[in-house]
């Protein structure tokens, strides 16, 4: 079996007519799934009993393994995919005394092969490349099970979106589709630590926003922390976004994860002030949430702070980031890792 969603529409309605049924069959089938959220065939009560159990013998859809709900309202999903492989998504919800919106943060991988030293997810290695159904999907189920519908969409899961291009560039254009939930390209936001496929995604994907995983204002550094030998030197990566804000207008956020005695001194603010003043990005502070097993911790809040007022005072544009979900493991990888050790040690 495989999923529906890795079916575009066109191939879907391709798929429609070659079961005996009209075209307009595949557009009642994305609104049950998308508008409706309803992944059960045998409950699509307006597709005719026959046609219903064709869906049913031909495609299926990842199952919801376990969900943890926060105390500040983020609620972490671990779903298991039809192969047995485990991933996770985020749903975090967000407040001010005039909004409130909801992110959903997608994994494009079962783990990651980038291995950064500071990630449970690199920590627990890479498995495998997920199909564009098994990102769709992740949208769509934490709507139905966290009971609300999304205002923004985050690729900022379990993997690295630019080493599963073509499928993650699929998701992309299925959302931001009229039958795909319409998400306009400026409500979604990819994350990455700068691989050389992002010269060709900048160039010919999307027009998304971008937030690069930059964690380190030196290059050696970097590349301790970072070992993947396919990221590109900082400054490439830095002049290709900001090419990529000037020609599209997109929203480009440097992302650093003040880790403690690694890159939270004052020094370090100074050399990242120095990499990146005059250009047109906006700094986020990450406060480091520890990873098992790891010899590191959380930079100490009054060293965030004197961080942050020393990149204002630098003339950057910058705000630390709330840590969200802490009390059930939030941070990607972390649900994950716990359920496979627990499946490992009651095996």
């Amino acid at each position: 079996m495989g999923l529906i969603l890795d079916l575009d529409f066109e191939h879907l309605q391709e798929f429609v007519l070659e079961s005996g049924e009209p075209s307009f069959r595949a557009r009642q089938i994305w609104e049950w799934i998308f508008k409706k959220r309803t992944f059960d065939f045998q409950s699509m009560s307006n597709l005719p009993e026959k046609f219903r159990a064709v869906l049913r013998d031909s495609f299926s859809f990842p199952t919801l393994k376990r969900c943890s709900r926060s105390s500040d309202g983020t609620i972490k999903f671990l779903w298991a995919l039809e192969d047995g492989e485990l991933i996770e998504s985020v749903l975090l919800p967000y407040f001010t005394s005039r909004k409130k919106w909801i992110s959903l943060c997608l994994s494009t991988q079962a783990g990651c092969p980038v291995r950064c030293l500071f990630c449970q997810t690199g920590i627990g290695g890479f498995r495998r490349n997920l199909s564009r159904g098994e990102i769709l999907f992740q949208v769509v189920g934490m709507e139905k099970f966290g009971g609300t519908k999304a205002s923004r969409i985050l690729f900022m899961g379990m993997g690295e979106p630019l080493l599963n291009l073509r499928e993650t560039i699929g998701a992309v254009e299925v959302l931001t589709r009229k039958e795909g939930g319409e998400f306009g390209e400026r409500r979604i936001t990819l994350s990455t630590v700068g691989m050389r496929e992002l010269e060709e995604f900048l160039r010919n994907g999307p027009r998304v926003e971008i937030a690069y995983s930059l964690h380190f204002p030196e290059e050696n550094q970097r590349k301790r922390f970072i070992p993947h030998p396919h990221v590109l030197p900082i400054s490439r990566a830095l002049e290709l976004l900001e090419e990529y804000h000037s020609a599209s207008g997109r929203v480009v956020s440097i992302e650093y994860l003040m880790i403690k005695g690694i890159n939270d001194s004052l020094d370090s603010a100074s050399k990242l002030s120095s990499l990146l003043r005059g250009k047109p990005f906006h700094v986020n502070l990450l406060p480091f949430n520890p990873v098992s097993p790891s010899s590191f911790s959380p930079s100490p809040r009054g060293y965030i702070l004197a961080f942050k007022n020393f990149l204002r005072k630098s003339g950057l544009n910058v705000t630390i980031r709330k840590p969200r979900g802490s009390d059930i493991q939030a941070a990607c990888g972390q649900l994950r890792a716990q359920t496979l050790d627990g499946e490992d040690s009651s095996s």
